[in-house]
């Protein structure tokens, strides 16, 4: 028999399913209880148009007797279906707007008392394999030990402390000494720098750990090779100045 391949479009869905085969001798009647199970719209409450390849309406599907043949659907041309339900699910993004589905959580003390789940069989693991459970745990200390990795270093320092950069010879001061979300395992200390030479402002993925002027943020680790803390003026102009300034006090002394 005839087949006849046709879009068909939900206007509160506001979906297209795409070439869709009927039969063409099948009513429109028939054609409404396929779209009720594609959409969830009521036969009683679809409202269907033929519309052109050019999306232009050319009929107005009031008689559910009439064949899709007698109404001369083409392939290429859509089956628009108006949902006149005012109750409709799909109003208002009801189908299709998944924040407004309501989503089961489960507390963890719930998960905690189910069984098959990975936590149940890690338990049960732990508790029946030595070796797998000496593996965990060297792996939980491991990992801890980099957790914590840098941070007798970053206590040494006080906030506040004064520093040099190295390569570079850049000055600030130390604003934070901490781990960082997003960073690699590990204390790292956070430094306003005097001038603007990065592209941090002191935040981290979204987080902020302290604050700087813009392009002054640097998050380092407290490596001597590569920070020196001491008493070093803002800026080395400043330290010119400093110096100049002994220079001609000494120069005025001797005269």
């Amino acid at each position: 028999m005839p087949v006849v391949h046709l879009d068909v479009y939900h206007d509160l869905l506001e979906t297209r399913f795409r070439d869709i085969r009927f039969m063409d001798s099948l009513t429109i009647e028939a054609v409404k209880d396929k779209i009720y199970t594609m959409t969830g719209t009521l036969a009683q409450y679809q409202e269907i148009t033929l519309v052109n390849r050019e999306e232009k309406p050319v009929h107005l599907c009031l008689d559910d007797k009439a064949t899709l043949a007698s109404i001369k659907a083409e392939d290429g041309f859509t089956l628009s279906v108006r949902d006149t339900n005012m109750f409709s699910l799909a109003r208002h993004g009801g189908l299709t707007d998944l924040s407004k589905v309501k989503k089961y959580e489960m507390s963890d003390a719930d998960y905690d008392k189910r069984e098959g789940t990975v936590r149940d069989r890690h338990r049960k693991r732990m508790a029946s394999d030595p070796e797998y459970r000496a593996e965990v745990l060297a792996k939980q200390k491991a990992r801890e030990e980099l957790r914590n990795s840098w941070k007798k270093e970053c206590e040494a320092i006080e906030i506040g402390s004064r520093c040099e950069i190295f390569p570079g010879g850049c000055r600030g001061t130390v604003l934070y000494r901490g781990r960082v979300i997003g960073l690699e395992l590990g204390w790292w200390l956070g430094i306003g720098l005097d001038e603007p030479t990065t592209k941090h402002d002191g935040t981290c993925e979204g987080k902020r750990y302290f604050t700087c002027e813009p392009n002054c943020g640097l998050f380092m680790r407290p490596d001597p090779d590569f920070i020196k803390i001491g008493d070093f003026p803002p800026t080395l102009d400043e330290e010119l100045d400093a110096l100049m300034k002994e220079m001609d006090e000494e120069s005025e002394s001797e005269l």
